[in-house]
């Protein structure tokens, strides 16, 4: 919400044409295809604004750049189409330190959990399964961090906490250890044949989007 209300400030000063909402309290279009759930930091992200006016890339670039606050770097800007406007969220990449004390129980756990061919996750209202071998998704040791690719599809999306919780990690958040999301992956599946699947599965002018990071969430 911060980074939110940061951009709507953001393109008032840079005095862009952005479009406005209809009815009585009109807000700048502005939209962001992956969420952020509360309390994880969040370095790669991407946001979709949407102007009146066709505007030159490099020129936008410039006007955005004398704006910008410590800390937050544009790192690509790509001009949508009606058809290509309004990103999807493919899938998001995590990573997180291991404390010591978890380290050798961890690879044990980890290599149980990738030995078998699915992943499944049951949940109130709905179940999400995501083959092992499933190229957007991926769960590696590197040393002492975690790091982990978690699918999406059709607005349903495997959440850091479930895999946390699948390798017996939930504990390391309420110890005040930090995630991060270090990567938004947008478009199509990698694979043409995805083997996420759900049950009770819920559907869910030019546009400008522009991959943003961050160095806190």
């Amino acid at each position: 919400m911060d980074l939110a209300r940061l951009w709507e400030r953001l393109v008032r000063r840079a005095g862009l044409a952005i479009a406005l909402t209809e009815g009585f309290h009109p807000k700048p279009k502005i939209s962001f295809p992956s969420a952020l759930a509360l309390g994880i930091e969040g370095l790669d992200e991407a946001v979709e604004l949407e102007l009146t006016d066709a505007i030159d890339l490099k020129n936008l670039a410039e006007q955005l750049q004398q704006q910008l606050l410590p800390g937050l770097q544009i790192v690509n800007l790509e001009l949508l189409t009606p058809e290509t406007s309004r990103q999807q969220l493919r899938a998001s990449t995590f990573e997180i330190e291991i404390p010591d004390h978890d380290l050798a129980a961890l690879q044990e756990r980890l290599d149980a959990f990738l030995a078998a061919p699915t992943w499944t996750v049951v949940r109130e209202n709905r179940t999400l399964s995501v083959a092992i071998g499933d190229p957007d998704f991926e769960v590696r040791l590197i040393g002492t961090v975690l790091r982990f690719t978690l699918p999406n599809s059709g607005g349903a999306s495997f959440r850091p906490g479930e895999l946390l919780q699948a390798l017996s990690l939930e504990h390391l958040q309420e110890q005040g250890v930090i995630l991060r999301r270090t990567r938004v992956h947008l478009g199509k599946s990698a694979d043409p044949n995805p083997s996420i699947s759900e049950q009770n599965e819920t559907a869910a002018p030019s546009h400008l989007t522009s991959s943003v990071m961050t160095d806190g969430d």
